[in-house]
């Protein structure tokens, strides 16, 4: 899995595809040809478009272009902050918990919602550590009480981050990880990654793909109409595309 992005993008280079990396589009636009994405002081044309952002971020880029689609803009899911321990702790050797552990939204005391001790998920990763050095990654950000969180405040800030990573970790491997223990860490957010089911929302997905069709240059893509997971993503999005060319 950690080659995936550099396999595609290796991929799509060979396939002569342009890159814009670090640009964000800005808007877009109908054109008497097609569609024209703005991006800083640059445009872009196209006879179509496939969008592939979160659903909130795509309904708004398209609402001005296709009013009918502001009405289905989904909710916002949970911001989802990941912190990776790196820790000189041979006591971790034994995998007291094997490759990681799903924690329940009651379970008290903790705020993480996964653990997983990567160095012993992954052979190759726990050759490169080497022996005694484990690497072990919690995730935080369930949402608030709509999505089953807890009441009580996530940690957001690094610093706090960090401090709820130290006492989960000790908690769910039954070995203390202390700031003494550290070799490296770091934090990794990602804005609204997981897509909220709400009520109706199987309804508002077959409204959205109404739309695209009825456009017929246009795709809509992501976990929030496919359902969240490469899995069902990586199905979803070649027959969305297909559809737009056939």
């Amino acid at each position: 899995m950690h080659t995936l992005i550099s396999a595609l993008l290796a991929e799509l280079r060979s396939e002569g595809v342009t890159l814009l990396g670090g640009t964000r589009a800005e808007s877009v636009a109908r054109t008497a040809d097609g569609w024209r994405v703005s991006a800083g002081s640059e445009a872009y044309d196209a006879g179509l478009l496939v969008v592939a952002v979160e659903g909130p971020a795509a309904v708004g880029l398209l609402t001005d272009a296709l009013p009918d689609l502001a009405s289905r803009r989904p909710e916002p899911g949970p911001d989802v902050s990941l912190v990776t321990l790196v820790v000189d702790l041979p006591q971790l050797d034994a995998r007291p918990r094997g490759t990681g552990v799903l924690v329940a939204p009651q379970s008290p005391g903790i705020q993480a919602k996964a653990l997983t001790h990567a160095t012993a998920k992954w052979g190759w990763l726990a050759d490169q550590a080497g022996p005694g050095t484990h690497v072990v990654r919690l995730s935080y950000g369930r949402g608030d009480a709509r999505h089953g969180a807890h009441a009580h405040p996530e940690p957001r800030t690094d610093a706090e981050l960090f401090e709820a990573a130290l006492k989960d970790a000790s908690t769910l491997l039954s070995v203390p990880v202390t700031a003494g223990d550290i070799v490296d860490w770091d934090v990794v957010r990602w804005g609204g990654a997981l897509p909220f089911a709400s009520l109706g929302h199987r309804g508002r997905v077959a409204e959205v793909r109404s739309i695209c069709a009825a456009d017929g240059t246009l795709a809509l893509v992501g976990g929030w109409l496919s359902g969240n997971g490469l899995a069902a993503i990586v199905a979803d999005t070649p027959k969305q595309v297909r559809q737009l060319l056939s």
